[in-house]
């Protein structure tokens, strides 16, 4: 009968071993997981911020170089209008 009582002893201890490796095997798996999801973020910002500075970086010169810029506002006299 002690015997019996021994086995159940030790069995109750491994099972109670193993739930709590469990138990951390969880906790480790949340905080990876939320470890994950936060690297996505931030590679998803920082692909969006890339985006958005290559964007409105200049573009390169077109092949004439020579060429003069064209003024984007300037002076018209009043008379080269036409009425």
């Amino acid at each position: 009968m002690s015997l019996q009582w021994l086995a159940v002893a030790a069995l109750i201890l491994v099972a109670s071993a193993t739930w709590a490796h469990a138990r951390r095997t969880a906790k480790r798996l949340a905080r990876l997981e939320e470890t994950c999801w936060e690297l996505r973020y931030q590679y998803s910002e920082l692909r969006a911020e890339l985006r958005r500075l290559t964007d409105n970086a200049e573009p390169p010169p077109s092949g004439d170089a020579d060429a003069p810029a064209s003024p984007t506002a300037g002076f018209v006299p009043i008379t080269s209008l036409k009425r």
